[in-house]
């Protein structure tokens, strides 16, 4: 995970040391919304939940820094 303030967060999904997921968030100027700007996931971790668990982990980012919504950039 990497992160700057409430402004952006980065989550990444690794199976032993290779990445194999990865989504971020990022809220524009102050904004009470936060848009999700990437969601990747390796072919061969494709359909096990990786995707949702990585999304999952961008909005319950954002309702803890007190996002009102977040939705699809």
């Amino acid at each position: 995970m990497s992160s700057t303030g409430i402004d952006r967060i980065t989550f990444l999904a690794r199976l032993g040391a290779r990445p194999v997921g990865i989504a971020g968030g990022h809220r524009e100027d102050q904004s009470k919304g936060v848009d999700l700007v990437s969601m990747w996931t390796a072919p061969e971790v494709r359909r096990t939940g990786t995707g949702r668990l990585l999304v999952r982990e961008v909005i319950d980012w954002a309702a803890q820094t007190g996002a009102s919504s977040v939705g699809l950039w």
